[in-house]
């Protein structure tokens, strides 16, 4: 996800402080770990019902009222899935309904802006400024954004862009639920719990459904801090995948290279692989694969443990910012820029376009009560920014 912008002038502590070495998919090599978050609900393990992650298929169910799951590692509880552990409210996991899969129509679609995304305040000077809507994650009966700002007034240069986390509920409701997040990606576990690619302080971290503060997962490589975590997913094993482009990255740049990362339960973080700045990355139905787009649109076999194959090029030349995976198994990739969005069976192959009225589209998201309205946003000024909804007929994946 999220766009190269123009510049126009969590109760469970977890935290990595890791380091490793770069490379395709090599392990960290000093000392940092994830202590790994406290599950939402109390109780003793065992079966429950079937979760599952944004991108992916079902996983294994959070922690609910009598679940012992765990919220980062997204192991079996029993129950339905936990709340938020920092005191939001938990969901039942999306999961694609039975039988066949539907072809999506592409044609004669009537994208609708959701009006007041985002509010105009002082954060967008009245909505005058050029800011970002990002990050598009559907959890429970509500739709939550990043709207990123990166030519704040009073700004210095080399200042990381603030940014926070909008919530738009199925009636088009708009709030800010944490008003300094510094986040871009957003995403969503089995759980139902929210997680941020965070550019303010490069880390992934934890965010509160309830507004309570962020509990980084993530920070470092090679004894640095990450340079710009840009978008990420999470897989029912409980691995954590993001990228970590050098668009908002503090001077000098901290790492060497801009690359992939995934960050296994109680693990460390492992380089995948260096590209030339990555941006959306998200997982197949079935989280067998793992799509990495930017300047590139990469795909990864999926390990059942999370581990990663050799990565292969997707589309030849194809390029993307957010993505996500209807119930067929469709690809659909957000530009990053100007022009449409374009759907790719899991074949690679273009299936068709949806034009949304936006000036650069960034993201998008199935959400909705049935998971077949399909969320878009993008950046611009004052009427090219936004977000948009189009009734689909075929339900997707929420982030």
């Amino acid at each position: 996800m999220k766009a190269a912008w123009l510049s126009l002038g969590l109760g469970g502590a977890v935290l990595v402080v890791g380091c490793g070495t770069s490379g395709t998919d090599k392990p960290a090599n000093t000392a940092g770990a994830i202590s790994g978050a406290t599950s939402a609900g109390s109780g003793t393990s065992g079966s429950g019902s079937a979760g599952m992650n944004a991108g992916g298929s079902p996983a294994q169910g959070g922690g609910g009222a009598t679940g012992g799951g765990n919220a980062a590692s997204g192991s079996s509880g029993s129950g339905t899935a936990g709340g938020d552990a920092s005191g939001g409210t938990g969901t039942v996991a999306f999961q694609c309904p039975g039988g066949a899969a539907v072809a999506p129509v592409l044609t004669g679609l009537t994208p609708v802006r959701v009006e007041g995304v985002p509010p105009a305040d002082d954060f967008n000077d009245m909505n005058n400024a050029f800011t970002n809507i990002e990050g598009d994650v559907w959890i429970g009966d509500a739709l939550y954004v990043s709207e990123i700002n990166p030519n704040p007034k009073g700004g210095t240069q080399g200042m990381a862009p603030p940014g926070r986390v909008l919530k738009i509920t199925a009636d088009d409701k708009v709030s800010v639920l944490l008003p300094d997040s510094g986040s871009n990606g957003l995403a969503t576990n089995a759980a139902g719990e929210l997680f941020g690619a965070i550019h303010k302080d490069g880390s992934i971290s934890k965010l509160s459904l309830s507004g309570g503060a962020a509990v980084p997962i993530a920070s470092m490589f090679m004894g640095m801090r990450f340079d710009s975590p840009n978008d990420l997913t999470i897989h029912k094993s409980g691995t954590i995948y993001f990228t970590d482009p050098s668009y908002q990255s503090p001077m000098p740049i901290p790492q060497a290279a801009t690359r992939a990362y995934r960050v296994p339960p109680g693990g460390m973080p492992v380089a995948i692989d260096e590209f030339n700045q990555p941006n959306g990355i998200t997982l197949s139905k079935n989280q067998d694969f793992l799509y990495i787009g930017g300047n590139q649109l990469k795909k990864y076999p999926v390990m059942a443990d999370g581990s990663l194959g050799a990565g292969s090029t997707f589309v030849e030349g194809g390029h993307g910012d957010g993505m996500v995976v209807d119930c067929g198994d469709n690809l659909y990739v957000a530009p990053g820029g100007a022009g449409p969005v374009t759907v790719y069976s899991s074949a690679g192959q273009s299936i068709g376009t949806i034009t949304v009225g936006l000036e650069q589209t960034t993201n998008l998201a199935f959400g909705g009560a049935d998971h077949k309205t399909l969320y878009v946003s993008g950046q611009g000024g004052k009427t090219g920014k936004g977000l948009f909804k189009i009734a689909m007929n075929v339900p997707g994946f929420p982030y």
